[in-house]
Formats: C-alpha cells, sequence, structure tokens
C-alpha cells in the first residue's frame, strides 16, 4: 500500500519531472532559448545558477522563516508577504495521521514542500508575462552598456541598445507559454484522483479546500480597490504543483 505521505504529496508533483526535462530540452541545450536571446547565455547563467544556489538554505524556502529574514514582515502593503502567510498557514493545517502529529518539524517541512510546489512557484512565474511584454522592464539581453548617469542617453542609443526584435520575440513567446494555463490545469486544492478515502483525511481536505475558497475570497475582495490588482496567490491562481 502507498503510505499516506506519498498520498499527500504526489498531486504536488504533476508534471513537473516533465516540465524539468523540457526546460533542459528547450531552455538550457546549447542553441536553445537561453544561449540564443539571453545576454548572460549559457555560460553566464550556470554562473547565476550556482550563486543562487549557494543562498539557498531551508529558512529561505519556508515562507515565514524567509519573510522574517528579509526584513520584510512590517513593510505596508506587501501582497505577496499578507497572501502568502495565509496559503502557507491554510496548507499547515491540513494535519497529517496521528503517528505525525508529535513531529512538528516534518509538519513544516510537508508544508514547505508544497508550498514551493504551488503558492510560490505560481508567485514568482505567473507574472512574468504581464510585466515582461513590456520589453524594457526586464530586457533579457542588452546590445550596449547601461548608462550610467541620468539624462545622458539619447532616443538613438536607447533603441542601439535594447535587444534586437530576434531576441525580444523569442523572450515574449517563452514567457507567454510559460504563463500559459494548462488544458488540464488543477488549482490548489483540487484533488479529482480520490487517494484518501477515510473519513478523517476527507474531511481535513474539505476543511483545506473551504479555508483556501476564503482566502480567494479575502484576495478578491481586496483587489477591487487596488488600482494594480495582485491576484498571483489567489488559489483559483495557484496550480498544485509545478507543471509549467
Amino acid at each position: 500500500m502507498c503510505h499516506p505521505l506519498f498520498k499527500l504529496l504526489l498531486p504536488h508533483t504533476r508534471y513537473t519531472l516533465h516540465i524539468n526535462v523540457v526546460g533542459r530540452t528547450l531552455l538550457l541545450r546549447r542553441g536553445g532559448i537561453i544561449e540564443r536571446a539571453m545576454g548572460s547565455g549559457l555560460e553566464g547563467t550556470k554562473v547565476l545558477m550556482a550563486k543562487g544556489m549557494s543562498c539557498l538554505t531551508y529558512s529561505s524556502l519556508c515562507f515565514p522563516d524567509d519573510i522574517q529574514e528579509r526584513g520584510v514582515d512590517c513593510i505596508p502593503n506587501y501582497y505577496y508577504r499578507d497572501d502568502g502567510l495565509k496559503i502557507w498557514s491554510a496548507i499547515e493545517s491540513i494535519g497529517f495521521p496521528s503517528s505525525l502529529q508529535s513531529i512538528p518539524e516534518l509538519i513544516k517541512y510537508l508544508t514547505m514542500w508544497i508550498y514551493c510546489c504551488s503558492a510560490r512557484h505560481a508567485a514568482l512565474n505567473n507574472g512574468q508575462y504581464e510585466l515582461g511584454a513590456w520589453m524594457p522592464n526586464f530586457p533579457a539581453t542588452m546590445r550596449n552598456p547601461p548608462p550610467q548617469a541620468k539624462g545622458t542617453i539619447s532616443l538613438e542609443s536607447y533603441l542601439d541598445t535594447i535587444p534586437e526584435v530576434n531576441s525580444t520575440s523569442t523572450i515574449l513567446f517563452t514567457l507567454w507559454v510559460i504563463c500559459c494555463e494548462p488544458g488540464d490545469s488543477r488549482s490548489l486544492g483540487t484533488y479529482p484522483d480520490e487517494h484518501f478515502t477515510e473519513e478523517e483525511p476527507k474531511r481535513l481536505i474539505a476543511a483545506f479546500q473551504g479555508r483556501l475558497a476564503q482566502i480567494s475570497q479575502e484576495i478578491q475582495e481586496r483587489n477591487k480597490s487596488l488600482p494594480i490588482p495582485y491576484r498571483y496567490l489567489d488559489p483559483h491562481q495557484i496550480e498544485n504543483s509545478t507543471s509549467i
């Protein structure tokens, strides 16, 4: 029989291995998108990835710890923090079999796993096209060094610096693909494959789904008053797993 923990995590690993293979095949191979359209190229990307991994800690993957360590727990109107903490709390409160309730470290680890596979990925991934579709927001490459002082650049030098059309088109297509909702999307807390048949797990899942629905409603109500709504951590917009 499958262990209950594997049942719990299975929906949150759906398509993840597949998308990793696709990423290595299309993005990271020789002649792929990164080499053709990004200023860092493959070698520069390796340096950036190594630098990022050197800073990765267990605490940085645990959302409440990360918020405190970065000193952003008190700044106003930080919706990534506010919505993320609600999602984290909802995941944490699912509960586990009684034999594991005395191991809070395991609960925290599993919460981190599910959160990173779903909400963390959605917050970092899903807004890339909306921001990057206006290429000057974050150009993937530059043909000249950036200006060193304000007011010293002309339209001609600006046009000579921004990426060429082919590079921009490649990056925009890539951003559109990775932000496009898959046809068989399963939002956070949606479990059409019934892995648990016992009454207690089913009750906990229903409570989790109810809390997510409440969080979604709170976010949508708040967004009505915002000039630019922040919806990337609306549970309805969060995929169960890192699948794109």
